[in-house]
């Protein structure tokens, strides 16, 4: 300023930068362009890479498609700062402690870097084609509640055991016990999942058609 007094920008602050995440295709590409474009975010200064959790294309069935978490796997491994997540894991694809180890593995190969994202599913020619159960919404809401449920007791290590209506874990282990502890992000693209998501997760996400119509659900189910 002419008087020299602090100007305007002597005012500013510097704010936190938003971490910005991209979901990658996993459609019609090779592993190598994936591994590729993963490097080149994090060298961009990207958060996060995330791949969808499909077996097939939801176009022609014949596309080539990379699988999710081998796909992660294969990120973490070449990569040192950027986190890594499913954009989101259908729960009807693995058992939960399946799906546990799976991740803990990611974890061990990248630890503090890795994100669960995960779902009730939605591709119902996928299920048809590989003969993955597929039942109405409702009872795969309930598989995804009690799965996380399963999620979190083994990312303990365990030994754990679980008498649940879909899954059962008689004295599980779990090493290595991921450190930290992956969040688990739920996908909710309906207000039964935006509420859901608040019960159980430690993060939402939706299509970005829905955030808006979807928040309110969420913030109120949070402080219900």
């Amino acid at each position: 300023a002419p008087d020299g007094s602090p100007g305007h920008r002597g005012h500013m602050t510097t704010r936190p930068a938003i971490p910005v995440g991209v979901n990658l295709t996993t459609i019609g590409v090779e592993t190598r362009w994936w591994l590729d474009a993963a490097r080149r975010l994090e060298a961009s200064g990207y958060g996060a890479a995330w791949a969808w959790d499909h077996f097939v294309s939801r176009g022609r069935l014949d596309d080539p498609m990379l699988e999710c978490w081998t796909t992660l796997a294969a990120t973490a491994a070449v990569t040192s700062r950027i986190r890594v997540g499913s954009f989101v894991t259908n729960v009807m694809n693995r058992h939960p402690a399946v799906l546990a180890r799976m991740v803990a593995t990611v974890a061990d190969l990248a630890p503090g870097r890795v994100e669960l994202g995960i779902g009730i599913g939605g591709h119902p020619a996928e299920h048809a084609a590989y003969g993955i159960e597929f039942p109405p919404p409702p009872e795969r809401a309930a598989r995804l509640d009690e799965a996380v449920v399963v999620l979190r007791a083994l990312f303990t290590g365990g030994p754990v055991s679980h008498e649940g209506a879909w899954y059962r874990l008689d004295e599980a282990y779990a090493a290595p016990a991921p450190r930290p502890v992956p969040r688990i992000v739920i996908g909710g693209e309906r207000p039964a999942g935006a509420r859901l998501a608040a019960r159980i997760g430690d993060a939402w996400t939706c299509m970005d058609a829905d955030h808006d119509a979807l928040l309110p659900v969420f913030e109120g189910a949070l402080v219900a």
